[in-house]
């Protein structure tokens, strides 16, 4: 995998970042499964998580920090990944903005009241539904990759969800 030197700590571009979690996640990604990376940075995830999925696939990488969005971007390209939708919005328990506040590293941001930046936020329940209706709402990224068709045939499958103590998954068909 390319990776951009000082976009993330060091142990994202030799491999070594969340290893114990990201080579236990990615070996359980099918051709054709749907990945939602919510909070993608620069793409640690969002990248094993395309080519696994591969053409068939379909990734949605959710980042709001600008910083981390060139770099996401930048990685996408250098690797040949144009099947990702890449959206500039936090996932939040609410549609409308959040602050977030920087964290250990340059690329590392949380939500946080106090924060220094305000963003874009949507729910993944506004972000769905927009999506299957095919209406364009802008920042989401909506209609930047895809189709409403393409989205609906992915809307069944396998969400996998990242927690500090492992890995829990997820089935639902849509």
């Amino acid at each position: 995998m390319r990776w951009i030197v000082g976009s993330a700590p060091h142990g994202a571009w030799l491999g070594l970042l969340e290893r114990d979690k990201l080579t236990p996640f990615v070996a359980r990604l099918r051709s054709g499964m749907t990945v939602w990376d919510i909070g993608a940075n620069v793409g640690l995830y969002t990248l094993p998580s395309a080519r696994a999925v591969g053409p068939a696939g379909h990734v949605v990488a959710f980042e709001p920090m600008p910083r981390n969005l060139g770099f996401l971007r930048r990685h996408l390209t250098l690797n040949g990944l144009e099947g990702v939708a890449v959206c500039a919005v936090a996932v939040s328990d609410a549609t409308g903005t959040v602050r977030m506040a920087e964290g250990d590293s340059p690329s590392e941001f949380h939500a946080e009241a106090g924060g220094s930046v305000e963003v874009e936020a949507v729910t993944l329940d506004d972000w769905l539904a927009e999506s299957l209706s095919g209406a364009p709402r802008g920042g989401h990224g909506v209609h930047a990759h895809g189709t409403a068709d393409r989205r609906r045939r992915n809307a069944q499958g396998h969400l996998y969800l990242m927690r500090r103590s492992g890995l829990a998954m997820s089935s639902w068909a849509g």
